[in-house]
């Protein structure tokens, strides 16, 4: 019998190796793509704030537009930082039990964080749609009561979070890495209550990108209309991206949170916090994507190159067109300008 049962931890044992390799693998290749993000958007943001024309006096005025392009950015380093902390975990997860204490509690705080930097930049997105003149009259109390609820819930879903996995179970370290050592609630609810709280307002958000395209087809029906239409059209391309993005931010979600607590039971520690990794990254992409602008977001250094040549270009027809042949182009050209 003891023999038995030797020969099984024998297997556990190796078979969990396998599985660590496979999660530091898995890491590398996620921590590249994260580190590609969060410098791409760095980038984005530099070359956003030098063109700004510089004001000499008074306070700066921070728009829509900048506050959810450094979201986005807190988000890419935040992720960046968790991904560096599963290196962490995944080195000394076996042998140290500081390390998973403090690395697990450090990346339940991360997760929130980032996580609400994610859906705050949606949120921020479709209240600005419901701001504009075409779509103003959807904007009713009930609406409004529904956008702000999503701000609520997010919140609460955060804090009960943090609070539920720091305060309710500890982590130490075993041969599969990071486990909980002792939990004063069953296991399973944390993370019950993060998938309810998440997809509640994940839904009433989504639901709230689709209300203007579904009046959108409702008035091209009535109207009779096929092709371009007045009235709202001129913006609902955009919410479509939105609305796609938050369609994928949905559906990555579920995915995960099914691969996560079906697929990876009892399986190596880190694992489970890798899926979370991806999921945070397509999310984070996906939201990048939504903007009409996402190549100079995400391939800031393709748009470098472009602007350099097309400006030298345009210098160089500049410098051409100012060559003097004779006193009539001389006059057009003052003409011209005037």
């Amino acid at each position: 019998m003891s023999n038995i049962s030797e020969e099984l931890n024998v297997t556990n044992v190796a078979e969990y190796e396998r599985q660590k390799v496979g999660s530091l693998v898995v890491s590398i290749l996620t921590a590249c793509v994260g580190a590609y993000v969060f410098f791409a958007l760095l980038t984005h943001e530099i070359i956003v704030c030098k063109k700004k024309p510089k004001k000499r006096t008074g306070p700066k005025r921070v728009t829509r537009e900048d506050l959810m392009r450094r979201l986005c950015l807190v988000a890419s380093f935040l992720l960046l930082f968790r991904m560096i902390a599963e290196f962490i975990e995944i080195g000394y997860g076996e042998t140290s039990h500081n390390v998973c204490r403090y690395v697990r509690a450090f990346k339940s705080v991360v997760h929130s964080l980032v996580v609400t930097c994610i859906y705050l930049v949606l949120w921020i997105r479709q209240r600005r749609f419901y701001k504009t003149p075409a779509l103003e009259y959807l904007s009713t109390p009930f609406v409004r009561t529904l956008s702000f609820s999503v701000v609520i819930i997010m919140a609460v879903t955060n804090v009960s979070n943090i609070g539920l996995y720091l305060i309710t179970r500890a982590y130490t370290n075993s041969p599969r890495g990071c486990v909980v050592e002792w939990s004063s609630i069953a296991k399973l609810t944390p993370g019950l209550v993060l998938v309810v709280s998440t997809l509640t307002f994940q839904l009433v958000l989504l639901g709230l990108l689709i209300y203007p395209l579904f009046h959108h087809l409702k008035y091209k029906k009535q109207r009779g209309l096929s092709g371009a239409c007045s009235g709202p059209s001129n913006e609902i391309p955009y919410i479509k991206r939105v609305t796609v993005a938050a369609m994928v931010a949905v559906i990555t979600d579920i995915i995960c949170g099914a691969v996560t607590v079906f697929a990876l039971k009892n399986t190596y520690g880190s694992m489970r916090q890798v899926v979370y990794d991806i999921d945070m990254l397509i999310l984070l992409i996906a939201i990048c994507m939504s903007f009409e602008n996402w190549r100079n977001r995400l391939l800031p250094f393709c748009s470098l190159s472009t602007n350099s040549r097309s400006s030298s270009r345009s210098s160089t027809c500049n410098s051409t067109s100012a060559t003097p042949r004779h006193a009539g182009s001389q006059n057009t050209s003052i003409a011209t300008i005037s």
